[in-house]
């Protein structure tokens, strides 16, 4: 079901660029979220755009270079019709799930997981669609305050994005025929 991307120094660099924008925009409105870890926001950041371009170059889009002060509103990427929020993790453990801090956060109408396996290269896990999400999220707490997660062995195979805008392109083409 895992997809492996490999990272050139072209793709860690747009991923390093990237994350230095958002730390520093962060960092210039004191809007630096707090985590517990003590990774830097450039680190988490740059964790995240490593998957952001990954699944980038995976399904041959462009990666948005554009950083916003408020944030990206929870859509990261744009794919096949889909807007897609991307999240990439680097816990290797037991169980891995897909977490958000409320049900709200889940803004776009998929989230696609990938994983750090090294530094150039990513797993792109699976996705899964907001509507889904919210009916089978679990809330939990780990110590730093309740969110909502799905286990990562609930989430489709990423194909499923490219083969459901095809059906619904194909199903618009009848209505409007």
């Amino acid at each position: 079901m895992s997809v492996m991307v490999s990272l050139d120094a072209f793709d860690l660099l747009e991923a390093a660029l990237v994350a230095e924008r958002i730390a520093v925009i962060r960092s210039v409105l004191k809007s630096t979220k707090e985590f517990v870890d003590g990774v830097s926001s450039f680190e988490r950041h740059y964790i995240g755009a490593l998957g952001e371009v990954a699944v980038c170059k995976h399904f041959g889009v462009r990666h948005p270079r554009a950083v916003v002060s408020g944030g990206d509103n929870g859509v990261d990427l744009v794919i096949n019709g889909w807007k897609a929020q991307i999240k990439c993790r680097t816990y290797l453990g037991k169980d891995p799930e897909i977490i958000f801090k409320t049900l709200d956060y889940f803004k776009a109408d998929v989230c696609i997981a990938t994983k750090l396996e090294s530094a150039t290269k990513i797993a792109i896990v699976g996705c899964i669609s907001r509507t889904r999400f919210r009916k089978i999220a679990e809330q939990k707490n780990y110590g730093y305050g309740d969110h909502w997660c799905v286990p990562e062995t609930a989430l489709d195979d990423v194909c499923v994005i490219t083969e459901n805008r095809r059906q619904e392109q194909a199903i618009q083409q009848e209505i409007t025929a």
